[in-house]
């Protein structure tokens, strides 16, 4: 081997040093980087697949197209995380790795032929290395019988300093200047001048950063004056923006190139860069005490509401922390539990019971009907319980706030709320029977109201039938029979508190009753008003009472010869005269100067009535249709007011119906929509409707 001259032993140890600095910068550089990674509490090291290895970073993440330092010595792993052996291509470099996967540094002999790798592992090609010693080909294989005169070493290349600057000067003696230069496997920059840059660098539209003592281009991690900077592993070029760097997102400042760290807005939206990583954090993360989360795939801040899997959560708006308790948004209230987990359903907080709409999660208000049952909830959201006035009616929930329908028994006190829940007040018609409701809503019994005797049990005795119904009509009809006196002008008082107007039978009339004998003078009493009862004044009162339960209504009452076109125009049926024919139950049926209510007919074609004549309200029949008087009508009527009403019976005559009660009348019938007719009486003899309305012959 040739000897070496002073001047060139001085300036190739100079070389040398600056070489051998880029190994321990390296080495800093890469070690640096790998303190960035997330230290979760994983299982780090080699691992093996067969004969494949594989090495675990303390996030849990492998290593792809990168070297990593361990163990003193240079690995390089590729694209799918395996450690790579053999001979290696890497950003235009060949590099040989030992079947450990250790980079060979300086000689080796493979497959007979001896090859050069400079201190960072590259392999020498086509020139002089180890000092100049020995050359190898543009393969890099040792040419073996190839020597150099001493003369010409002064001609080689090398480094000059100038105070603390340096140039590199060619063989050629001139000095390399105007851009990139690649000795010994790095890359360093000169300017015009042939000065060798450090530090920040700008060329060609690109930032580099060249090491500030050596000079040489930096690649991959670095921390320059406390802050993280990536730079392109192949080119060296300072890496801005978005980018997936070994498996994670990191953020470079478009500007300047730095990691963002912590909360980091861009583009309207916030992320979340682990501090002294960078890493961008994703899903659920407690971030100084608040919990947030981080959107999979893309890294931004859930706000508002967030379904995750099956479960609603509410982030807020402005800084994207998970919410807790209650929570007004949209003016509705939400309750999310101690894990931000909206609530659903029933819930109970401290004595209170609260319902979170199922799917929608508010807070429900006001009536809500749950599972079939009405609850009410006020306007703080509390279910009820006990009597609530709402719209104008009082309501009763019970203790597990349903709200109580029908029938209601509290403190020994009877209450009916209706399939509404409304509690009523005054008369009210009930399973065909009537009752009366004070205004505290207390069921009246074992008293007397409105001349009408209510017994234990809350019923009045008076016998009545569904509303609006033929059978109520008919039982109505029969309260005044036999107690009540025909007064002129009776029932036609269209004023409050009038009989026309009247809910039940006024004690009065059976008080005038009373006090008069079988020589009652009708005429000496027109327009008694409150004492008795005319023919239409009965028929008006009559249908009152079975269309109304409250009184002071809309009255029905007009003269008699007028009833039944009267009825008609107000569209309950229709109106036709008539000489004989067939009458049905409920029938309203007038001649000049009276009117009657058909109660049913007889196989013999007479006809029994109930109507308002002198001297009384009372059953009749009417004679046959040839003029008979022992009609079956006649004999139903007249054994029907000797059995129940006997005292009028046996006080005063009873009218026989004459033929013109039959003929050339004028007849009104039901529209059966109008008059429902549960029982079938529109079916029946005249015999069967009384023993249905009244009882036994």
């Amino acid at each position: 081997m040739l000897v070496r001259n002073r001047k060139t032993q001085t300036y190739l140890a100079l070389l040398l040093f600056f070489f051998a600095l880029l190994i321990p910068l390296q080495s800093y550089a890469a070690q640096n980087s790998q303190q960035q990674i997330s230290t979760r509490a994983v299982k780090t090291g080699w691992v093996q697949t067969g004969e494949k290895w594989k090495y675990v970073n303390t996030d849990g993440s492998y290593p792809k197209n990168t070297w990593k330092y361990l163990y003193s010595t240079w690995y390089y792993f590729g694209e799918d995380g395996w450690m790579v052996t053999g001979w290696k291509e890497i950003n235009e470099e060949t590099y040989y790795l030992r079947p450990s996967g250790a980079m060979v540094v300086g000689w080796v002999k493979l497959e007979g032929k001896y090859y050069y790798f400079n201190p960072s592992g590259v392999l020498q090609k086509n020139g002089w290395v180890d000092n100049d010693k020995y050359y190898v080909d543009e393969n890099g294989v040792w040419i073996e019988d190839k020597t150099k005169d001493e003369d010409t070493e002064s001609d080689k290349a090398e480094w000059v300093q100038f105070g603390k600057r340096w140039k590199f000067r060619e063989a050629d003696g001139s000095y390399a200047k105007g851009g990139w230069k690649n000795f010994g496997g790095s890359w360093y920059y000169f300017d015009a001048n042939g000065w060798m840059a450090v530090g920040w660098l700008e060329t060609s539209g690109n930032w580099y950063y060249l090491d500030p003592k050596v000079g040489n281009m930096q690649r991959g991690w670095k921390k320059i004056n406390d802050s993280w900077y990536y730079l392109n592993p192949g080119s060296g070029e300072l890496v801005t923006g978005w980018n997936v760097i070994g498996g994670s997102w990191y953020y470079l400042d478009p500007g300047s190139g730095e990691m963002a760290e912590g909360w980091t807005q861009i583009k309207n939206e916030w992320y979340y860069l682990k501090p002294d990583s960078g890493v961008m954090l994703e899903n659920w993360q407690k971030i100084d005490g608040a919990w947030y989360y981080l959107n999979p795939g893309s890294g931004t801040r859930a706000q508002g509401w967030k379904k995750i899997g099956s479960t609603w959560y509410y982030l807020d708006v402005t800084n994207g922390q998970r919410q807790k308790g209650w929570t007004k948004v949209n003016n509705a209230w939400y309750y999310l539990n101690d894990n931000g987990i909206m609530a659903e359903g029933w819930m109970q907080q401290d004595t209170h019971w609260y319902y979170l709409k199922p799917g929608n999660g508010s807070m429900a208000i006001g009536w809500q009907n749950i599972g079939g049952t009405w609850y009410y909830l006020d306007g703080a959201g509390v279910m009820v319980t006990g009597w609530h006035y709402i719209g104008n009616h009082w309501y009763y929930m019970t203790g597990s706030g349903a709200m109580a329908t029908n029938w209601l028994k509290l403190n020994n006190n009877w209450y009916y709320v209706g399939s509404n829940g409304a509690m009523v007040t005054g008369w009210q018609d009930i399973a065909d029977k009537r009752y009366y409701f004070y205004d505290s809503g207390v069921m009246a019994a074992s008293t007397k109201i409105d001349g009408i005797e209510i017994d234990a049990d809350g019923v009045a005795q008076i016998v009545s039938g569904p509303l609006g119904s033929l059978t109520r009509l008919l039982r109505t009809a029969m309260l005044p029979v036999g107690n009540t006196l025909y007064v002129w002008g009776g029932g036609h008082d269209l004023y409050i508190g009038g009989d026309s107007l009247r809910i039940g039978v006024n004690p009065q009339w059976k008080k005038f009753y009373d006090r008069h004998g079988s020589n009652y003078d009708f005429s000496k009493y027109r327009y008694s008003y409150g004492n008795g009862l005319d023919c239409s004044g009965f028929i008006g009162w009559t249908i009152y009472n079975t269309y109304n339960t409250k009184a002071n209504q809309s009255a029905y009452v007009t003269t008699s010869t007028k009833f039944p076109s009267h009825l008609a125009e107000k569209g309950l049926g229709t109106y036709k005269k008539v000489s004989g024919g067939t009458f049905t139950p409920g029938d309203v049926v007038a001649i000049d100067g009276h009117v009657w209510m058909v109660i049913g007919m007889c196989s013999d074609g007479s006809v029994v009535i109930v109507h308002a004549t002198p001297p009384m309200i009372q059953i009749s029949g009417t004679v046959t249709p040839s003029g008979s008087n022992n009609s079956e009508a006649v004999q139903l009527a007249q054994a029907y007011m000797k059995k129940y009403f006997s005292d009028a019976a046996n006080k005063f005559n009873l009218c026989i119906a004459s033929k013109g009660y039959l003929n050339g009348v004028r007849r009104f019938q039901w529209y059966s929509s109008k008059l429902t007719d549960p029982d079938g009486l529109r079916n029946m003899s005249a015999e069967q409707v009384l023993a249905k309305i009244i009882g036994p012959k």
